[in-house]
This record gives C-alpha cells, sequence and structure tokens, in this order.
C-alpha cells in the first residue's frame, strides 16, 4: 500500500492533475444498478482549489460520505448513454444531420 501511495504522490505532487479510474468492463452493473463509469482521482491541490484549504486536512471520511454527488453521477450516467447512442447511430450510418 505504501509503495502505491508513494507512486501516487510522485504523480501529483509535482503538479499532476491527476487520473479517471474505469472499471475493466464497459457497462458494469452492481447491487443498485449500473456502476459509476468512471472516478476521477485528484491530487493533494486539487480539492483545495474547488473546495477551499480546509480540505487539506487528513482525510475525513465521514465528511466525505456527507456530500451528495447524487447529481454528478446522474448527469455521468446520461452523458454516458448519449455517448452509446452516438456509436449506435454512427456504426448504422445515420446522416450527420439525424444525430
Amino acid at each position: 500500500m505504501q509503495a502505491g501511495i508513494s507512486w501516487w504522490e510522485g504523480l501529483t505532487d509535482p503538479g499532476g492533475e491527476g487520473m479517471v479510474v474505469q472499471p475493466l468492463r464497459n457497462l458494469t452493473l452492481g447491487r443498485l444498478g449500473v456502476v459509476q463509469s468512471g472516478l476521477e482521482w485528484r491530487g493533494r491541490e486539487y480539492p483545495r482549489l474547488v473546495y477551499g484549504p480546509d480540505d487539506l486536512e487528513p482525510i475525513n471520511l465521514e465528511r466525505l460520505r456527507s456530500r451528495t454527488v447524487g447529481r454528478k453521477r446522474s448527469r455521468a450516467r446520461r452523458e454516458y448513454a448519449l455517448g452509446l447512442q452516438a456509436l449506435r447511430l454512427l456504426s448504422q450510418g445515420t446522416p450527420l444531420w439525424q444525430r
């Protein structure tokens, strides 16, 4: 675990923004339905820029759990569905003006 933490800090501390982690399978179902298609993992400075200087405190899991991400998750699912629809229409040769 420490090797993973060191790798991540080496990647993000010099200013690297982070990465998006996606499931191996394209469409993954969990016990509550479709699993979110990707999670953004950001560096230490990113939360400070977005949420303010208090987010540089040690990770507080209860504070993170209290953040509502339902709207963001819903938007991500709609964007994912729209992308699948666009790929389907493209593969069917649908004219651009009908997309």
